[in-house]
């Protein structure tokens, strides 16, 4: 006789996958050498391109998330799900123990994002109820600092000198605003009015502006088919200075007359450079009186950006085109997203790579970290990164 059984043993084996297929989250480390990432709920440190994987946390049973990187370059903080509620661990990253958790229950709700204090063990959260949050990875405190009650929380970046902290909430239906969170006073300040939505502040490495991205510019385009006007491409970059003696990033000196100028200028220059070479600190001091109308526009033209990141003498972002929906389906799996590069030197924007869904830096914003897809490429700000389509460090896949 022919029996066909239908076993649950093929479901009960153990399943072996692609790790990349199941990529939930990723950190660049303070020097750019490691990353740490989580797939399929299970967290581990890497080198970029040599030495091994180690799993960190509980071999089963835990799902965690959001693995970033402290100060330090030595520990891991990390979310986890471990009794239904989500908590905070940290990890040592050579030896995968845990160093630090907390010893009572922390109401930080689900979180969405996740972002580190560089210079103290410190950090902000962004949760399912569009609370944001300061925790104190000292102490284990958690301080709610505001709400956005319309929206969820639209990107954030701690200043160079971790003193102070800028993201957008909502002000009202309509409205997002960019603010300023000082760590030690626990102040709020609105430093944007918006026009309708203000989103992804970043602090200037040289904690002397801060970029965002605004919807308020409206060049409407006569629709084809109806009597009717749309605004296609509403978005642009500007720049709020801290200060109100910093003038506009995009008026570049004079050059000098005579021989001699050029030379005093080539000195002071070597000069300025072997200053920045000794790596001073950053202190970032604010000037809040009228901040709100010390406002420069980038010199680029309307579009659909996202990713905003800063680096020394230069600003990246990704542009995302407009298409229909039919063209949308027709390119499934395909993104037609571009990663650009604006240079405060040349007051230009440069193409750098196809295809990126998003970036970021490391907390010394010294090295980047793009995704495409299912692959991350690692790259020194600033530079632009061949293309062969190899695995190496000298294109960065």
């Amino acid at each position: 006789l022919t029996i066909d059984y239908y076993s649950d043993r093929p479901g009960r084996t153990r399943k072996f996958f692609a790790p990349k297929r199941y990529l939930q989250g990723y950190d660049l480390h303070p020097k750019g050498t490691h990353l740490s990432i989580v797939t399929r709920g299970k967290a581990c440190t890497l080198g970029n391109w040599d030495g091994p994987v180690l799993q960190f946390g509980e071999k089963d049973g835990i799902r965690y998330r959001f693995p970033t990187w402290l100060p330090d370059g030595k520990r891991v903080l990390v979310v986890n799900d471990d009794a239904a509620d989500e908590s905070l661990e940290i990890y040592d990253a050579s030896t995968s123990t845990c160093l630090s958790k907390p010893k009572k229950k922390l109401d930080i709700g689900r979180v969405l994002s996740l972002l580190v204090n560089p210079k103290e063990d410190s950090a902000i959260l962004f949760n399912h109820r569009s609370d944001v949050l300061f925790v104190d990875l000292k102490k284990w405190t958690v301080t709610k600092i505001d709400n956005s009650a319309f929206t969820r929380p639209a990107g954030g970046d701690w200043s160079p000198d971790g003193k102070w902290f800028t993201y957008s909430v909502s002000v009202d239906r309509q409205k997002m605003a960019i603010k300023l969170f000082e760590a030690k006073s626990k102040k709020i300040t609105q430093i944007s009015a918006p026009v309708l939505i203000d989103e992804s502040p970043v602090f200037d490495p040289e904690g002397k502006f801060i970029y965002f991205l605004s919807h308020r510019h409206f060049d409407p385009v006569h629709d084809a088919l109806h009597f009717e006007l749309s605004f296609i491409y509403a978005t642009k970059l500007y720049a709020i200075p801290l200060s109100n003696e910093t003038t506009s990033p995009f008026l570049k000196a004079p050059d000098a007359l005579f021989e001699e100028e050029k030379q005093e200028d080539k000195k002071s220059k070597k000069k300025k450079d072997d200053d920045e070479g000794d790596e001073k600190e950053i202190e970032v001091k604010i000037d809040f009186e009228g901040i709100e109308n010390r406002l420069f526009e980038f010199p680029i033209e309307a579009g659909e950006y996202s990713s905003l990141c800063a680096v020394k003498g230069k600003i990246y972002y990704v542009s995302h085109p407009v298409q229909g929906v039919f063209e949308g389906e027709k390119n499934a799996g395909e993104s037609l997203t571009s990663l650009e590069c604006f240079d405060f030197e040349t007051l230009k924007t440069d193409h750098i790579a196809s295809g990126v869904h998003e970036i970021d830096t490391n907390l010394s914003k010294s090295y980047m970290i793009s995704r495409q897809g299912k692959r991350l490429r690692v790259f020194n700000a600033g530079a632009k990164p061949e293309d062969d389509g190899e695995n190496t460090k000298k294109t960065g896949w």
